[in-house]
Order: structure tokens, then C-alpha cells, then sequence
């Protein structure tokens, strides 16, 4: 066991991609993320909070630059590879040094770009962020297990599928979610 991982919190983390890729979400990309939001309510078809109102998805960005101050998570503004115009968000999250693991998620797009091979791109970013330079040796992922695009791109990310909690969180209409796990380890990851 590696003694001296860490997660950088205090650091602005950016990873390019064309002119855009992936930076700290700052305050400023809350309205163009509420824009996205309230245009494209089907992204959150499977998401744990609510994201139909404004003040829902306001509080939703607000938790997630809270959660990064406190140093539970780190999130990030998607930025278009050509334009970098914030297009979505995505974070590291269950940040565990200790046990050199971390989690991907929270991550949504505008759907213009679905299929365009761009959310492989940033994860691929993340993923040798995590694994290469910080050196955790687990990345794991997890998604509702009705979310089949998802499941599918976890797949083709080369993620394998650890099972399923079975009824383990509530979704915003009240139902309950099974949620299927993935991770990548360090030893099997192929940029």
C-alpha cells in the first residue's frame, strides 16, 4: 500500500482536449449547466436528484462546489474540444486515498453530443489522471441498472461489471433503484 496517495482539492485541475476537455467547475458554469438542464430533461432520466426546476438543478451544482470545499468530491465543466463551451459535468467522487480508490460519475452531456465518442474521451482523461498520475489502483462507476446506454458505455470502456446492490437508493419519484457497479483497476487499464 502506497501511504502518501492523495487527491489534489486545492489544485485546478484541467485536462485539455482541443481547446477544451475538462476544468474545475467554477461558479460562472452555472448557467450555462441550468440552460442544458432545463432543455434536455430526458439527461436525467436516471439521476438520483431532482433536476426539473431551476432551483433543483441550482441546488445541485451549489452541492457539488460545496462537496469539493469540503473534500468529498471534485467536479468538472465539460468544455466542447473546439469551441470550449461548457456542454456538461462530470466529477471524481468516493475519493479514498487511504484504500487508493475513486469513483467517476454525476456526468452528463448535451445530448448533441451522444455517440460522438467524446464522454470515452474524457473518461479516458480521467481515468490516467486517476490511475497513472495519482497512482489509485481502483476507479469504479455506478449507474442505475435500467440505465442500459450507460451499462453500454461502461462496457465499451473497458469496465467490469462487479453485480448489483439490489434496492439500494430512492429515486426523486420515489421508486427504488438497483444500482450496478463497474470499476477499472490500474493493472488492467489500456489507454
Amino acid at each position: 500500500m502506497d501511504s502518501k496517495l492523495n487527491f489534489p482539492f486545492d489544485k485546478s485541475l484541467t485536462f485539455p482536449l482541443g481547446v477544451g476537455g475538462l476544468r474545475e467547475l467554477i461558479a460562472e458554469d452555472e448557467l450555462p449547466l441550468i440552460q442544458i438542464a432545463l432543455n434536455e430533461p430526458e439527461l436525467f432520466r436516471f439521476t438520483l436528484h431532482p433536476m426539473k426546476t431551476q432551483e433543483e438543478i441550482k441546488a445541485y451544482f451549489q452541492l457539488a462546489l460545496a462537496q469539493r470545499r469540503q473534500y468529498q468530491e471534485y467536479p468538472f465543466a465539460i468544455l466542447h474540444p473546439d469551441t470550449a463551451e461548457v456542454i456538461g459535468t462530470t466529477r471524481f467522487y468516493l475519493i479514498q486515498p487511504a484504500q487508493a480508490s475513486i469513483a467517476i460519475g454525476y456526468t452528463w452531456i448535451s445530448s448533441e453530443f451522444h455517440g460522438t465518442g467524446l464522454n470515452q474521451r474524457i473518461k479516458h482523461l480521467m481515468l490516467q489522471f486517476a490511475l497513472e498520475t495519482l497512482r489509485f489502483q481502483r476507479v469504479e462507476f455506478r449507474t442505475d441498472a435500467d440505465n442500459l446506454r450507460t451499462i453500454q458505455a461502461l462496457q465499451r470502456l473497458g469496465a467490469i461489471s462487479e453485480g448489483e446492490l439490489r434496492s439500494h437508493m430512492f429515486r426523486p419519484n420515489g421508486t427504488r433503484r438497483n444500482t450496478r457497479i463497474f470499476s477499472i483497476l490500474r493493472d488492467e487499464y489500456n489507454k
